[in-house]
């Protein structure tokens, strides 16, 4: 009778093992797997980008580039748009980049406004500072709602930072605790086990 009440606590220390040791895992995984972030860096001028009014008196002429050549041209299109694009970023700002081309197009790309005109000249890049944005029929300015969202988006990032640790912390330690509790318990159960009588 004493060794069947043993064997079955044993199995009962066995299964509690497994379920704590996957819990154990389960809280890991999602500790390093779950976003750290609720909001990026770049969220505040994707939303401002995609909500800015493209329209011609909405841009104020900033810079342009002219360029001798196709080859030259098509190299600034990617290293000197790069740099204009992350001076405005560091003034809270968002550049519209307009070049030569007989089909008139706007695009809104990740962190900035794509046009493409042809009333621009041929070989020049021409850097546009786009002013407002149009949320909900109200007109903003650009650089109001970046500062703006990335306050309360850093607010919020570190609120969910802090909840999101509370609850690691919450259920990190006493599943850890429940987990290594049942092992010594069954290993003390195998040592008395194994024991002569």
């Amino acid at each position: 009778m004493h060794q069947e009440t043993e064997d079955n606590t044993i199995e009962m220390l066995w299964g509690k093992c497994i379920v704590y040791s996957l819990l154990f895992l389960l809280v890991v995984i999602a500790f390093i797997l779950a976003p750290k972030n609720v909001f990026d860096k770049k969220a505040p001028y994707l939303l401002a980008t995609s909500m800015a009014i493209t329209k011609n008196d909405n841009l104020l002429l900033y810079d342009y580039q002219v360029y001798g050549n196709i080859e030259r041209f098509e190299q600034g299109l990617l290293s000197d748009v790069q740099e204009v694009k992350l001076d405005f970023q560091e003034r809270n700002e968002i550049v519209a980049i307009k070049i030569y081309g007989e089909n008139s197009l706007i695009e809104t790309r990740e962190d900035y406004i794509f046009i493409i005109d042809s009333e621009t000249p041929e070989l020049n890049i021409e850097y546009y500072l786009v002013k407002d944005l149009e949320f909900n029929d109200i007109y903003i300015p650009c650089r109001t709602f970046i500062m703006l969202f990335t306050d309360i988006s850093n607010l919020v990032n570190n609120i969910y930072f802090a909840l999101y640790l509370v609850f690691f912390i919450i259920l990190f330690p006493p599943i850890s605790i429940k987990f290594l509790r049942n092992i010594l318990l069954l290993l003390k159960g195998y040592k008395n086990k194994k024991r002569p009588i």
